[in-house]
């Protein structure tokens, strides 16, 4: 904060009084850049450093531009984004270039991106694609997201610029959940001036095949994009003459354990998994997914640091980690730490047990139940005893919304032991304060689709589920009611709902039916 003060196009007084929260980007053009570009590399790397600096009068002299794009909160009396970002205009703010356009004048979308590259280019901004957005907000809400994005927008990525190098080795990574992941290494390439790639990832032994035609071998020359300007990734490769003796073979061992490893069909791909459930390098990416933001939240126990940890001997389960206490006089002398760090650290862990019920199922990293996974599972279960005796019982879990026989069988098949010892010994959990609410739409599935008049789609959803309803994505026979103020749509919904013979209530019914206000 100390540094946004600091620049020009953020202004430190606006003339709007109301809470006023906008979306953007601090930047460094390439205009600005110059001076600088003979120390630094590039503009985007400078100026997330610059926005780091502990001194403010050095931070001031790094030309940074704030860019807004959206507005979050604020400038109520305007439902529209170009309307909004007007107002940012007129409060001070610098916006990113945009162009408005409808969708019944079949834009040309050549010529508008066309438009924004010229217009980047006279203010000098570095970029890597475009975006749209719904310019009405009221639709965009309506759109809703799931746990990684919103769905009100999409973004055009530019044509991604090939570079060519030459294989010198592959690597095998070992993930949480065993899957070992080879890792293309070649020779150094400087992509765009902006950083020297040496390492893709090639995801599995399904994709690592598709790109190298079956095998691989040292020198063989590899193409590498920057997919979205970001990620680096091989596209082609191109063989030499073959030699046995440079061939690059799946391991038929774990590189970090040494037991032994099995390609298994995971959905559509083949995966190389370690056999060894004990495998150190599996058991710290565990640990680091369950002190994780998503997990218990403690902060400043990096992966370094519990590297260090279970390699003295300290941590061999996640129940030791709440035992480190023991170690103090012996932790604080060791490199790199010290009494405070090391303190901080025990306050930090001993807070991470005090925790939600859904913090802590994701923590566990159970396969495929994530966080919005784990969200799910706690409007059925309020505690972990429940949640367990389901588990261990006959529930069926795939007959919950977003869920299938996948999910079911994960959260059946997982090893629930260690978390029970911790639930029951070190975890504190904390219980959201029950509000008195009218619980009347209990055991009532509903299905909402096409254009609401009186609330909008997320509000809806949301009052339905405060009174004990829930509200599916698809018609099934799960399906109570499906809301629809037209009676005549020709939706896929429609159709399921008529031919499963689902009531179907247009708003004004369904607020009558149920007394909802």
């Amino acid at each position: 904060l100390h540094n946004a003060k600091v620049i020009p196009s953020i202004p430190l007084t606006i003339g709007y009084k109301e809470r006023l929260v906008v979306d953007g980007e601090i930047i460094c053009t390439y205009k600005d850049f110059e001076s600088f570009k003979d120390e630094y590399k590039n503009p985007r790397n400078f100026a997330a450093g610059s926005i780091r600096l502990l001194d403010a009068k050095e931070s001031s002299t790094r030309k940074l531009t704030f860019v807004a794009w959206d507005v979050i909160e604020g400038f109520n009396e305007v439902e529209f984004l170009d309307s909004k970002l007007t107002y940012l205009v007129n409060n001070g703010f610098t916006i990113v270039p945009s162009i408005y356009f409808s969708n019944k004048a079949k834009a040309n979308f050549d010529s508008i991106i066309d438009n924004l590259k010229k217009e980047a280019s006279i203010f000098s901004y570095p970029y890597d694609g475009f975006v749209f957005k719904f310019n009405d907000y009221s639709y965009r809400k309506q759109q809703g997201s799931t746990a990684h994005h919103a769905k009100d927008a999409i973004a055009l990525k530019e044509y991604d610029e090939e570079y060519e190098s030459t294989l010198i080795d592959i690597e095998w990574s070992v993930g949480r959940t065993g899957q070992i992941t080879p890792i293309a290494v070649f020779d150094p390439i400087d992509m765009d001036g902006s950083s020297i790639v040496e390492r893709a990832s090639l995801h599995n032994i399904t994709v690592m095949n598709s790109l190298s035609k079956g095998y691989r071998q040292k020198g063989d020359k590899v193409k590498v994009i920057k997919s979205n300007m970001i990620i680096p990734q091989i596209v082609d490769w191109e063989h030499l003459d073959f030699n046995p003796n440079d061939s690059l073979e799946v391991p038929t061992s774990c590189p970090i354990c040494g037991h032994p490893t099995s390609i298994i069909q995971e959905n559509d791909s083949q995966v190389l998994m370690c056999e060894n459930l004990e495998c150190e390098a599996r058991f710290i990416n565990q640990l680091e997914y369950f002190v994780s933001k998503k997990g218990l939240d403690i902060k400043g126990l990096s992966k370094a640091t519990l590297e260090k940890l279970v390699e003295w001997g300290w941590v061999e389960t996640k129940i030791d980690l709440f035992n480190l206490e023991k170690y103090r006089n012996e932790w604080i002398g060791k490199p790199g730490f010290g009494p405070k760090s090391v303190d901080k650290l025990l306050e930090n862990i001993n807070l991470g047990r005090h925790t939600t019920l859904e913090k802590f199922i994701t923590s566990l990293g159970i396969p495929l139940i994530g966080s919005s996974m784990a969200k799910e599972l706690i409007k059925y279960f309020n505690t972990w005893e429940e949640f367990i005796a389901a588990v261990k019982g006959d529930y069926k879990f795939y007959n919950l919304n977003t869920f299938g026989i996948e999910k079911h069988n994960s959260l059946k098949n997982y090893d629930y032991n260690e978390a029970c010892y911790l639930a029951d010994n070190y975890i504190k959990f904390i219980i959201p304060e029950e509000k008195e609410q009218n619980k009347s739409l209990n055991n009532i599935n509903f299905v909402i689709t096409g254009k609401l008049v009186k609330y909008k789609r997320e509000e809806l959803k949301n009052k339905i589920e405060d009174m004990g309803g829930k509200v599916l994505g698809t018609v099934s026979k799960n399906t109570t009611y499906l809301i629809c103020n037209e009676k005549n749509s020709t939706s896929s919904k429609m159709k399921a709902a008529l031919a499963a013979g689902i009531e179907i209530l247009t708003e004004d019914e369904f607020i009558k039916k149920f007394d909802f206000s």
